[in-house]
Formats: C-alpha cells, sequence, structure tokens
C-alpha cells in the first residue's frame, strides 16, 4: 500500500477502486401458483366466487447487476469524491397481468412476462471547507442517475396501470410507468410537416390563420374565420353541444394510429440527489441543513384536471379556467377576445373529456428537507439536571420549495395510501391525485444522557 502511495500525485491523498458483480432473485408470494375461491353467502345459500387466478408456471424474477467505482481525496482529505456506475438486467419480470374479466377471475395474474434493463450513476462530492479545533463546516452534494426499460413483454400487450384516468403504462421500448395521452397538433415546421415512425404526417396547423380545433369534427384544423363566425354569440364551455364543437386537434407522433396514447415523458425523475452543509462551534453547538432536489420527470395533475373541468357539475373553480369560461361565456365580449381565450381553452385547459390532455407538466423541484440546530450543555449544567448530557434540537422539515410545477406539491402523489394494484403502488409516482401537500414539521426535541 505504501508503494502505491508513493507513485500517487502529491495531490492525491486518497484513492480506492471497487468492482462488484451479484444475482438476486425475487420470489412470487407462497399461494401465488394457486387457484383459489372466496365463500359467497346469500339468501338463496351458499357459494363460491372466483379469487386469485393462479398461475403453476411461476418462477423467480432474477436481476443481475455488475457496477464499478471509486472512492478518492484531494489535498489532504480536504475534497472527497465517490462515483459508482452500475447496469442491471432483469429477467422473468413478475407483473400482474390482466385477462379477459369473462374468463370469471376479475384480479390480476401474476405472470413471468419479459424482461428490464436498468442503468445508473451515483456520485457524491464532500469539502471540508473549514476544519479548526474551534469551528469546522462542510458541505455535500450527491447526485444519481437512473434510466430504467422495459425491453420485453413476453408478447403481452401494454399494461394499463390503474384507473382510466391514470396515463401510465408499461410498454415495450419506453421507461417503466412512462406516461402515455393525447397530444394536440403541433405548429407546421417551415418545410412542412414531419413524418412519424411510420412514415405518415404528423398533423400541424398555422398559428397565423388556424387553431389546433377540430372543429366539429372536420379532421383539419380550424380557420381563424370559421372561428370569428361560431363565436359571433357567446358560447357556453358547459354546454355539451359546445364541447362537441371544439374538439382538439390530435396527432399521432408516435406512429401507433392511436391519438388517444401518445407518448409524453418519463413518470419517474432521471436525477435525484442532496446538498447541504453541516457546521460545528466549539463543543456546544451544532447547525445542519439538506435539499433535496428531483428533476427530468413529469407529473400528472389530475387534481387541477377535475378542477379545470367544464362539466355542468364539477370543476370550474380555477381562476384561470374561470377567466376563460367567463370570456366565452361574456355578451360584451368580442367575436375576437372568444376565439382568443377558446385558443387558451384548447392549448390548456382541455380537461377531461380526452383522458390525459393538457395533465402533464415538469415536476423538478429543490426542496429544503430539514434545517436543525443542536445545542449540547457542557457537563457542569447536565450535572445539575442529573444526567451525564443534554442537549436540545430545534428543527424543521419541508420548509420551502422551488418549482415551476402549478399544483399543490410536486411530491403529493397518488401511492402509498395502501390502495390499488402492486402496478398502481410501484409506478403512480408520477400522479397527482386529490392528495395533500406535504406539511411543514417544526419540532424541539430535549435528550438526556444517563
Amino acid at each position: 500500500h505504501r508503494a502505491v502511495a508513493d507513485r500517487l500525485p502529491t495531490w492525491l491523498s486518497t484513492l480506492r477502486l471497487r468492482a462488484a458483480w451479484g444475482q438476486s432473485g425475487r420470489q412470487p408470494g407462497a399461494f401465488d401458483k394457486f387457484t383459489t375461491f372466496n365463500p359467497l353467502a346469500s339468501e338463496l345459500g351458499a357459494g363460491l366466487v372466483p379469487a386469485n387466478l393462479g398461475n403453476p408456471a411461476l418462477k423467480p424474477e432474477i436481476s443481475t447487476e455488475t457496477e464499478i467505482g471509486f472512492e478518492a481525496g484531494f489535498l489532504e482529505n480536504q475534497f472527497s469524491f465517490e462515483f459508482t456506475a452500475w447496469n442491471r438486467q432483469v429477467d422473468d419480470l413478475l407483473v400482474a397481468q390482466q385477462f379477459a374479466v369473462s374468463g370469471g377471475f376479475r384480479n390480476t395474474q401474476l405472470n413471468n412476462i419479459g424482461s428490464m434493463k436498468a442503468n445508473g450513476l451515483e456520485m457524491g462530492l464532500r469539502w471540508f471547507a473549514i476544519n479548526t479545533d474551534r469551528v469546522s463546516t462542510d458541505l455535500f452534494f450527491n447526485a444519481a442517475f437512473l434510466k430504467q426499460t422495459l425491453t420485453d413483454l413476453g408478447g403481452a400487450p401494454p399494461l394499463k396501470i390503474g384507473y382510466i384516468r391514470y396515463r401510465g403504462f408499461l410498454k415495450e421500448g419506453y421507461g417503466l410507468g412512462s406516461l402515455f395521452a393525447p397530444r394536440l397538433a403541433e405548429v407546421c415546421p417551415a418545410g412542412g410537416p414531419r413524418t412519424n415512425s411510420a412514415g405518415n404526417p404528423i398533423n400541424c396547423y398555422d398559428p397565423a390563420t388556424q387553431l389546433p380545433i377540430n372543429f366539429n369534427g372536420q379532421n383539419s384544423p380550424a380557420t381563424t374565420a370559421q372561428l370569428l363566425a361560431y363565436f359571433a354569440t357567446p358560447r357556453d364551455l358547459k354546454n355539451t353541444g359546445v364541447q362537441s364543437a371544439l374538439r382538439p386537434y390530435l396527432a399521432d407522433y408516435d406512429g401507433n394510429l392511436n391519438t388517444g396514447e401518445q407518448f409524453v415523458g418519463d413518470g419517474i425523475p432521471d436525477w435525484t440527489g442532496s446538498f447541504g452543509f453541516n457546521a460545528k462551534i466549539g463543543n456546544s453547538w451544532r447547525f445542519t441543513t439538506m435539499f433535496e432536489y428531483k428533476t427530468g420527470f413529469l407529473i400528472q395533475n389530475l387534481t387541477d384536471a377535475f378542477r379545470n373541468s367544464q362539466h355542468s357539475s364539477i370543476g370550474s373553480n380555477r381562476k384561470e379556467y374561470v377567466e376563460i369560461e367567463a370570456t366565452l361565456n361574456d355578451p360584451a365580449s368580442t367575436p375576437e377576445e372568444r376565439v382568443e381565450a377558446a385558443g387558451k381553452y384548447i392549448r390548456g385547459y382541455r380537461r377531461l373529456i380526452e383522458n390525459g390532455l393538457n395533465e402533464q407538466f415538469a415536476g423538478d423541484f429543490t426542496r429544503l428537507r430539514e434545517i436543525a440546530l443542536t445545542w449540547t450543555a457542557p457537563e457542569g449544567i447536565a450535572a445539575k439536571l442529573g444526567a451525564k448530557s443534554f442537549t436540545v434540537t430545534a428543527s424543521g422539515r419541508n420548509l420551502f420549495i422551488w418549482t415551476k410545477y402549478p399544483g399543490s406539491d410536486p411530491e403529493s402523489n397518488a401511492i402509498g395510501r395502501g390502495i390499488g394494484s402492486a402496478l398502481e403502488q410501484n409506478f403512480l409516482d408520477s400522479t397527482d391525485a386529490f392528495g395533500l401537500p406535504i406539511p411543514r414539521r417544526f419540532s424541539l426535541s430535549f435528550n438526556y444522557g444517563f
């Protein structure tokens, strides 16, 4: 070790290299292979109803992973850096698959279908900025990158995750839990319409004379002249006839001939991490902070989709939507103002009628996760209190958040409530559905050591 250390540059204090290979399995449940029935009691007598649709061919899900990395210290370990890169292959995925309910079994069946590959990076940096007998401070930053792709579903069709308005799917060639929803036609490029993977032109419109509105189902973008004539009189968005007339002009970007299921983005963050600092003054005071961040993912804001709904009995309680609705329905507004409001409506506030349209938003955020101040009493004061040690800590959690997400909280999601299928519990991080924002918490704690 000393011989190797002597060969290191003077600025490199320590260096450790590492590599690993491993394999693990996830076993099916003890009774997943058995077909079971539940008892049914009724006034006509006892009976049975289908419960679990067993699968005797089940086998473990196998995950194989390799990783390489290093740890390094610089300038007498004043700076330290860690780095890891890993790659994972998962075969015989255990997925709860839905079969035709006409067979009598409404529940999903656990099945080994397909495979998944994943890779990622993990890195961390720490700087001991001050290190004296009286004062010490260190700053830290870490980041982790994750990419997961479903490479094979074993011939099974794409799996829909939960409730019809949840737009997460498991589809071959896409990230786990990716979001698929209708997408409006794009502005026509200078060289004419682009083509999708199937070689077909992607619907587009000319913003100078058209809007992405499929007016009365004509299957082409509405012209400004058409809309000015239509909005010569006020229109009520709660009227189903008006909703039908102002349909969105959608496009097939993926070449799958299904404009209701177009890829809009990943529901799992690309990057996650934290940063902050720790400070110590003498033997009595310690101050710590930690910020957390997530980037590179979309959230389906189903909460605001309902709040902005044009339904006759629900929604219409967001200011932005109400202003649009009021302009369209106001006898004092001009046709030009109504056309402008219709453009805002179709581009951002047409909700629920087409599941998932205009509901996905960037969920990137940075949150002050925790801040804490600790006082450690001198031994004399602790002794007077009948203890060997005594500390007081004041702390706060989730105090501030910086985000452009328009919903209540980018971490408020549809999972973690003990409801729904395994697919929902695993892949609904990306759905904001009627949850409460994460609360701020303040605490004051006293710690006596005897």
